[in-house]
């Protein structure tokens, strides 16, 4: 059962930024989100990405790569808007 709410737990996190990243791919910028923020998600969620593989655990690994795509979408438009 808390292996059930943990992976619950982490897809909840790994889903947390989509609404972030599609408003920033709509107003093709990213202003009013840190960029220390962002870039902390993306370093966190890759050392934790490399740290999940040899474990093999799906759920971590989904959760992790998700993570660093959706916030690296972010932290693009946060450096490169879009005119």
């Amino acid at each position: 059962m808390i292996q059930i709410i943990g992976y619950i737990g982490s897809m909840a996190y790994a889903l947390s930024g989509i609404p972030q990243a599609i408003l920033s791919i709509k107003n093709g910028h990213s202003r009013g989100v840190s960029r220390g923020f962002a870039m902390l998600s993306v370093i966190g969620s890759s050392l934790s990405l490399i740290y999940a593989l040899p474990r093999g655990d799906y759920v971590l690994l989904l959760n992790f790569g998700a993570n660093i795509i959706v916030w690296g979408t972010v932290l693009k438009y946060s450096y490169f808007e879009r005119r």
